[in-house]
């Protein structure tokens, strides 16, 4: 199954970033305007954005500050990566001129070894080939990369900052990621996602559910979301298979029909059969919709209690969202150790099993309460809390997207993230 990414390993392959100029300034040792070096200096300044990859499974922040050097006649470059605020990668640049050649030349020094890229312009875009590379003892070669550099006053008359992509050899590349903290140009995770969605009945090994999913080609992540108490029947949740359909998730709510956590938490490997073969069977709703690397258990009271000692015992489970669990404290001897969320109210009484079940999660993990909110997961305007968090959650846990860890974390509005231990392994 496919965890939070390796940073360094992940960014080795491919980065891209759609960045913002904060001070961008042509500085004292400018080359003279007209010159072919000067032709970069919409590079120059302090600069802000995010990056992801082209199926958008890893976010990044990204900094990047530059400034001309040795009176003018080079720009030095300094980039950081981060995610979740622990730096994953950081190179330093130099790009100077060839007049010989007529074009720009690049050396970059990162991660134990010096390339060395070619650049030239092409209409309203400069492209950067590498053209050789140097690793020290230990360093194993690494695919080729290609930059394309794009002046973002291009697209919109007066913003400052740039575009570029990273490419590899093979032509992937990183699609733009949208720059900034959470705002309009963001989903909001308390509003739905969006997307369309479907709905159908379904028996899965003998227990009746509902699947809902969005309207399109996927694939999209799968969720099985089991139900608190006796977990008899399914039509209570209803309204969060809904929602996470429109956030872009294939979500099954399962009446699994016994009220032993443990033993129910056995179950939710058979749901998980039962999608992967329903996505590979021709004439299924969910034929090649799923994404079968992103799997999370879900769910509410003796069910998110049970998708917690599910997520120890199935490898394929990759993130759990336990909504105000209760059940034993018992540890486990289980290897296996998804990210976990934790959410309860402070009117719970079940708060106190609800923090043991959160100290036996061995993995990145966060354990969050929502003032005045009750077990049954009332009253209203508190539950539309859980719910933005628990959209913010399984967007950074099972989609990988980096963005959605501030609004996880934030303390505001009623809400205290009581613990967290979130730095990727």
């Amino acid at each position: 199954m496919r965890r939070l990414p390796h940073p360094p390993a992940a960014l080795a392959a491919l980065l891209l970033a759609f960045l913002f100029a904060a001070t961008p300034a042509r500085g004292e040792d400018a080359p003279p305007e007209g010159s072919r070096l000067a032709e970069l200096a919409f590079l120059v300044g302090e600069f802000h954005g995010e990056g992801k990859s082209a199926d958008g499974s890893f976010g990044y922040q990204e900094q990047l500050t530059a400034a001309w050097i040795l009176g003018g006649q080079a720009l030095e470059i300094r980039s950081k990566s981060t995610v979740g605020g622990t730096v994953v990668f950081e190179d330093r640049r130099i790009i100077s001129y060839d007049a010989k050649t007529d074009r720009w030349r690049m050396r970059q020094w990162a991660e134990g070894r010096v390339r060395v890229y070619t650049g030239v312009r092409h209409k309203h875009q400069i492209d950067f080939e590498e053209s050789a590379q140097e690793h020290g003892k230990g360093v194993e070669p690494a695919p080729a990369w290609h930059y394309e550099f794009t002046p973002e006053n291009y697209f919109k008359a007066g913003a400052p900052g740039f575009r570029y992509t990273l490419k590899t050899k093979d032509g992937e590349d990183w699609k733009p990621f949208l720059a900034g903290k959470l705002g309009s140009q963001w989903k909001d995770p308390g509003k739905a996602g969006g997307l369309g969605l479907r709905q159908f009945d379904a028996t899965v090994a003998g227990m009746q559910a509902q699947v809902h999913h969005p309207d399109g080609k996927g694939p999209y992540p799968l969720i099985v979301f089991s139900p608190g108490g006796g977990a008899e029947s399914s039509d209570g949740y209803r309204p969060y298979g809904r929602w996470f359909a429109t956030w872009g998730y294939v979500t099954v709510i399962v009446a699994f029909n016994d009220k032993d956590a443990d033993e129910r938490a056995g179950k939710f490997g058979k749901v998980i059969d039962w999608a992967l073969a329903e996505h590979a069977r021709e004439g299924s709703p969910l034929h090649g919709l799923l994404d079968t690397e992103r799997v999370a258990a879900a769910g509410h009271s003796r069910g998110g209690y049970a998708a917690l000692v599910a997520g120890a015992k199935d490898e394929r489970i990759d993130a759990v969202l336990a909504l105000a669990p209760s059940g034993p404290s018992e540890g486990s001897a289980d290897a296996h150790a998804p990210a976990a969320c934790v959410i309860i109210g402070t009117a719970d009484q079940f708060r106190g099993a609800a923090q043991k079940a959160y100290a036996m999660q061995r993995g990145e993990r966060v354990y969050i309460e929502i003032e005045g909110m009750e077990h049954m997961l009332t009253p209203r305007e508190q539950v539309l809390k859980l719910v933005r968090r628990s959209t913010c959650f399984l967007e950074w846990a099972l989609k990988g997207d980096a963005r959605y860890r501030e609004p996880l974390l934030e303390a505001a509005d009623g809400v205290t993230v009581q613990q967290s231990r979130l730095e990727t392994k």
